[in-house]
C-alpha cells in the first residue's frame, strides 16, 4: 500500500523498458560480523543476499552481516576488494523503519570503503558488503575497535 515514484534516466531519446520488482525488506544475513576478524567471501549473483538499487542509482549485489554493539562502542568498518568497487552500507532502526544510517564508497585506500560508526544505544545493525555496479568477486570485510 502507498504511493511509489519511479524514475527513468537515460542519455538520449528512444524506447526503453521499465521493470519493477519487490525488494527483500530484510535479507537474510550471511553471519555475525565478529570484531577483530577479517571475513573473506565471494560475492556473486548466486551468493548475494539480494540485488540492490542504490540511492545513487547504481545497481549492485550485497551480502548482509549483523554487527552487535553497545552504547558508546565505536567500530571502524573496512571493505576491500580487487575485483569490484566496494561500498559499505549500515542499516539501523530509525523512526522510518530499518534504513541506511551510514554509507561509504571510497573512504579507504584506492576505491576501497571505510567508515567509523559509534553506537548510541545497544543494538544490532546490518552491515552490507556491496559492489557498486553489480560486479562479482572476492572481498574482505572487517570491524575493528580503537
Amino acid at each position: 500500500a502507498g504511493d511509489y515514484h519511479l524514475y527513468a534516466r537515460g542519455t538520449g531519446a528512444g524506447l526503453y523498458r521499465l521493470a519493477a520488482s519487490v525488494a527483500t525488506a530484510n535479507p537474510k544475513p550471511v553471519a555475525d560480523l565478529r570484531p577483530g576478524v577479517t571475513e573473506r567471501h565471494q560475492l556473486t549473483a548466486a551468493t548475494a543476499s539480494a540485488p540492490v538499487e542504490g540511492g545513487d542509482g547504481d545497481a549492485g549485489l550485497f551480502h548482509s552481516w549483523r554487527l552487535r554493539g553497545r552504547a558508546g562502542q565505536t567500530f571502524t568498518l573496512d571493505l576491500r576488494s580487487d575485483a569490484f568497487d566496494p561500498v559499505i552500507e549500515v542499516l539501523g532502526d530509525t523512526s522510518l523503519g530499518r534504513t541506511i544510517i551510514a554509507r561509504d564508497d571510497d573512504g579507504g585506500e584506492d576505491t576501497n570503503a571505510q567508515l567509523t560508526i559509534r553506537f548510541v544505544r545497544d543494538e544490532v545493525v546490518d552491515v552490507r558488503a556491496r559492489s557498486l555496479n553489480g560486479d562479482e568477486g572476492e572481498y574482505q570485510l572487517s570491524a575493528t575497535t580503537p
